[in-house]
Formats: structure tokens, sequence, C-alpha cells
């Protein structure tokens, strides 16, 4: 538990003192590499730090998407689907850890899903594919090569996942 909450204390300072170096600039894990997509050799260094002022990230600053339908579609490689709302308690609660994570993991997607707005495509079809009768937010779907891996609901659950991946304990996660 000790080793979870430094991790999560450690991603909150990384986010508070550092610049952001949004996902859509990050490298694509080659899919012959034997190392783990999850890596931290995409962090940021002491280098990167910039001016204090920089403004801080939002999730607009990275990959979003607004379509149930691309979720599964979008490549082949491994990827993260985070949907959220920006009314949900619970989303807003863990947004700074979210943005930290994906500012400071740049060896993989994340993508980011506000599903409070207009969303097209078969939200019903989404459900079936993770197993679910309801969309509850914060919601962390984990996909590899464009199928469904798992996911984790809630704060609790997906402040756990963020620090496995980063720790690259997440079991049969590649």
């Amino acid at each position: 538990m000790r080793k979870l909450i430094f991790i999560v204390l450690a991603f909150f300072a990384f986010f508070t003192v550092s610049a952001c170096t949004p996902a859509a600039t990050s490298t694509i894990p080659n899919s012959n590499a034997t190392t783990s997509p999850f890596s931290t050799t995409g962090a940021a260094s002491l280098e990167t730090l910039t001016d204090l002022t920089t403004a801080a990230p939002d999730y607009d600053d990275f990959d979003t998407l607004a379509n149930y339908d691309e979720v599964f579609t979008l490549s082949d490689i491994t990827y993260l689907v985070y949907l959220y709302s920006p009314e949900c308690h619970n989303c807003v609660a863990i947004k700074a850890e979210m943005l930290a994570f994906a500012s400071a993991y740049g060896d993989y997607k994340i993508f980011f899903f506000d599903v409070s707005g207009t969303v097209f495509g078969d939200r019903d079809a989404f459900l079936d594919a993770v197993d679910k009768t309801t969309l509850l937010v914060p919601y962390l779907v984990l996909v590899q090569d464009n199928s469904y891996f798992g996911s984790y609901l809630g704060t609790t659950e997906i402040r756990a996942a963020i620090a496995a991946i980063a720790a690259g304990t997440l079991t049969n996660w590649e």
C-alpha cells in the first residue's frame, strides 16, 4: 500500500512541477520490442522541466475520442481509453492524476473520452464488449490488439491500475 501511495504522490508531484508532453507526440513501441510498452523510457526527465508558469494540461491536450465505435478500432497497438465526465465528482477528483500519468508515460497511447456531451456510435455495442449494462465513470479500458483486455471502474481501481502499469506489474498486460 505504501508503494501505491508513493507512486500516486510521485505522479501528482510530477504533474505540479513539470511540463506536459502530450501523448500525441510520444513514440509508439515497436511491435517487435521485447520490453514492456510501459517502461519509463518515454517519461519526462529533469532536463525537460520548463517554466512553472506553463499552463497545466487538460484533456484536450491529449488524444480524445467522441465515438464509441472508435474504442476498439483505433490501432493494433496497446492503448488505454479513459472515459470521464466533467460533471462527475470522482472524475474531477482523479483528473490531475490521469493527466500526470498520460504526461509521464509516453511509450503508449491513452485516449480521453468525454461521455457527457454529444457522443456518437453504438453505446450498447460498447457496453456489450466490456460486459457492462450501464456506463459509469470514471472508467479505464485497456485495449490490446483491438480487443477488450480489461477495465477499471472508479477512482480506487483506476489509481491501482495506473500504479501497476507504471510499475510494469499489471498481470498479462504487454
